[in-house]
């Protein structure tokens, strides 16, 4: 079994960070990672590794498993070179570039041959129009966005041949900005054309952002599409009868993943579980198979 639990925009100091920071306390020795969905440190991310944001995160969360975290807009407006180099400074922090990969493996009998391999995402650099726009209207200079180093094709070119050699039975892809959104941003154009293609070829179980602060689950042929952005800030959703309907308007994605089948849903910042769903892996079955969990 793999089990993690993943939020973005949990950089704002405020009493929904406090809640969702208690709720992974209380799941210490329950989980194998977190994945932070990106906006880490607001409002301009971090200065350098010795920034005192860095103190405030750990003092926050203290992380008790490793942090798998990706890059935010409001991470851009800072050193992201800071939030890579942490990897080397604290053990919890988890950032090798600014995108990677990871292989969570099932135990069993000493075994380690199948899993989850999960791929993180610089969606930054992958909706350039979207974050050009939200970055001068946060006080980016042009002369700063034009410095910035834009690998999209580098990274689409990654990720496709990635996921087309990988083999363990469970793909999940994680970003910052969503694909398909019920959110005050809503469905980005961009990645719909860059991203949402290479997802549909290697058949992707799962797509897990923030950028907006609610929380959806919604289908898209084979592949789920879920936002977890309630980390530290909240804003209503905007009614989308395309999403399922969820219990709670904020709250954790959790998701625990088995050979055969997931468990995925939210918690809410009390520790409870609501708007489970079983998934059955892409890989192993044609077309699609999701049913509603029976809980």
């Amino acid at each position: 079994m793999v089990r993690f639990v993943a939020m973005g925009d949990y950089g704002a100091q405020t009493r929904l960070r406090d809640d969702t920071a208690q709720v992974i306390w209380r799941l210490r020795g329950q989980i194998d990672a977190v994945f932070g969905l990106g906006d880490n440190f607001y409002e301009y991310g971090v200065s350098s590794v010795a920034d005192p944001l860095w103190k405030d995160w750990e003092e926050s969360f203290q992380p008790h498993v490793p942090w798998y975290v990706v890059l935010g807009n409001h991470d851009y407006l800072g050193s992201v070179r800071a939030q890579v180099d942490y990897t080397h400074t604290q053990k919890y922090w988890k950032m090798p570039s600014t995108y990677y990969d990871s292989c969570f493996f099932f135990e069993e009998d000493g075994k380690r041959d199948d899993g989850v391999h999960v791929f993180f995402l610089d969606t930054f650099t992958l909706a350039p129009r979207h974050s050009e726009s939200y970055s001068l209207a946060m006080g980016m200079t042009r002369r700063q966005w034009s410095s910035l180093k834009m690998n999209r094709r580098e990274q689409l070119v990654w990720l496709d041949y990635e996921l087309g050699r990988s083999r363990l039975t469970w793909r999940v892809v994680v970003g910052h900005y969503p694909v398909f959104s019920n959110g005050s941003h809503g469905d980005n154009d961009e990645l719909i054309v860059c991203l949402l293609p290479i997802l549909k070829r290697h058949r992707v179980d799962l797509y897990i952002c923030g950028h907006d602060h609610n929380i959806a689950q919604t289908a898209y042929e084979e592949t789920h599409f879920i936002v977890s952005g309630t980390g530290s800030k909240f804003s209503p959703p905007h009614q989308d009868t395309s999403y399922k309907r969820l219990d709670g308007d904020r709250g954790v994605f959790f998701g625990t993943f088995h050979p055969t089948h997931a468990e995925v849903g939210f918690m809410d910042h009390h520790g409870n579980v609501f708007s489970t769903s079983t998934l059955l892996p892409n890989r192993h079955l044609r077309p699609l198979s999701f049913r509603p969990s029976q809980k």
